[in-house]
C-alpha cells in the first residue's frame, strides 16, 4: 500500500482539519462571534445559550448548518428571518484565524513530501479567510499551486482539481487526493479517478458517505498515519507549530 502510494505523481491536500486544527482553534471562538451578531440581530435567545447550542452541533461532527439550526430551534423575535442565519454564517466564515495551528506532524509530513511530489492545496470557505490562514501557518512554499474555492459563493473543488490537472499535465489516476470531507473533496477526487485518502478529523468526521463516489481508498486518523501510509518516518515531529513567517 504505502509503495503504491509513494509512486503518485502529485498529492492534493484540503486545509481545514487535514493538515489544520480548524476544530480545535477556530470553530468555538468563531461560533462565539456569530452568536453574538444573530443575537443582537434578534435571534430569540442569549449569546451564551445560542454559542452552545452550535458548539454542540460542530462537536457532533455531522456537518450540521449550525446557523440555520439555531435560528429553527430558537426563533427570532421579530419572526422567522433567513437573514439572522446568513448573517451568523458570514461572521463565521470571516473570523479571526491567529490561534489557528497546524496538526501535529503536518509541517513535518509536507517537509517529507514535497521533495518527492507536486503537491497542491485546495482549500474552500471565504477566500480571504482562507489566504489569512495560509499566512499564519506560512505553509505555501511546499505546494506548487494553491486554489481557494469560494464556499459562499458555491464554488466547487472538483472545478480546482481539473484545472491544476490540466495546466500540470497530471493524470488524475497518479493523484492522490487527502481531506476530511466524505461529501466534498473525497467525492470529486473519486469522481475523476484519483485515489483518495480520508482522514477522519475534524467538524465533519462523523458525516459519513452519501453515494458511492463518497467512498475512500484509504482512511487513517490522524498526519501520522497518513504518513505512515507514504512511509514517511517521524513525520510526527516539530508539525504543530503555527510559524507566521517562512
Amino acid at each position: 500500500m504505502a509503495f503504491q502510494l509513494r509512486r503518485a505523481d502529485a498529492v492534493f491536500f484540503d486545509l481545514d482539519d487535514t493538515l489544520a486544527d480548524t476544530l480545535g482553534t477556530l470553530v468555538g471562538p468563531a461560533l462565539q462571534q456569530a452568536a453574538a451578531r444573530m443575537v443582537a440581530a434578534g435571534l430569540d435567545t442569549d449569546e451564551s445559550t445560542a454559542a452552545d447550542f452550535m458548539w454542540r452541533l460542530a462537536e457532533r461532527g455531522e456537518g450540521a448548518d449550525y446557523f440555520a439550526g439555531a435560528l429553527e430551534r430558537f426563533g427570532a423575535i421579530s419572526g422567522g428571518d433567513s437573514a439572522i442565519a446568513e448573517l451568523g454564517r458570514r461572521t463565521y466564515f470571516t473570523t479571526d484565524v491567529s490561534a489557528l495551528r497546524l496538526l501535529p506532524g503536518g509541517r513535518a509530513l509536507l517537509e517529507a513530501l514535497a521533495p518527492k511530489h507536486a503537491l497542491f492545496l485546495v482549500t474552500a470557505g471565504d477566500p480571504q479567510t482562507q489566504q489569512r490562514k495560509l499566512e499564519r501557518l506560512a505553509i505555501t512554499r511546499f505546494f506548487r499551486a494553491v486554489r481557494l474555492v469560494s464556499s459562499i459563493a458555491g464554488e466547487s473543488k472538483r472545478n480546482a482539481f481539473k484545472e491544476l490537472v490540466a495546466e500540470h499535465a497530471l493524470a488524475p489516476q497518479h493523484c492522490i487526493c487527502v481531506g476530511d470531507r466524505l461529501v466534498g473533496e473525497i467525492r470529486d477526487g473519486n469522481k475523476l479517478g484519483m485515489t483518495t485518502i480520508w482522514i477522519q478529523h475534524g467538524e465533519f468526521r462523523h458525516l459519513g458517505a452519501q453515494t458511492k463516489n463518497d467512498q475512500p481508498s484509504h482512511t487513517v486518523a490522524s498526519l501520522s498515519e497518513l504518513a505512515a501510509l507514504f512511509g514517511v518516518e517521524r513525520a510526527t515531529a516539530g508539525g504543530g507549530d503555527a510559524r507566521a513567517s517562512q
